[in-house]
């Protein structure tokens, strides 16, 4: 599923709970930042959230499909990982979304070693345009 599926109300969700994982250590890196500001682009989110909305985890029952669970579980990770970091803070914060979406059965693990792929290609995409542009 493409971030692009998403409804309006699974995209802001999304985009709230990717606040929630990239402060859960209590800071945002700027790898956090420029991945969270590329999920909104890509999700379409254009308008602002409150702070209040961000203060409070929106409910996970609006991603109602196996599909959309997997695919926000895995966007989720990757932001954990884009930093080379994964304080306990934030896989907590995974964690319990993986046991709400009913995705713990399948082992994180699974999901985690996608992520980690994901971040690896982009990293290696990102070092061979840096060498292409010398």
């Amino acid at each position: 599923m493409d971030l692009r599926d998403f409804t309006a109300e699974q995209s802001k969700a999304l985009s709230i709970l990717a606040f929630h994982v990239a402060m859960a250590d209590g800071t945002v890196s700027e790898p956090e930042e420029e991945l969270m500001a590329d999920i909104k682009s890509q999700l379409g989110v254009t308008e602002a959230v409150s702070p209040q909305e961000l203060m409070e985890r929106p409910s996970l029952d609006i991603f109602d499909t196996p599909r959309a669970r997997v695919t926000a579980l895995l966007h989720l990770l990757v932001l954990a990982f884009v930093d080379s970091r994964f304080p306990i803070s934030e896989s907590e914060v995974i964690q319990q979304m993986a046991d709400d979406f009913g995705l713990d059965n399948m082992g994180l693990g699974r999901f985690q070693d996608q992520a980690r792929q994901h971040v690896d290609l982009k990293y290696s995409f990102e070092r061979l345009v840096a060498d292409l542009n010398g």
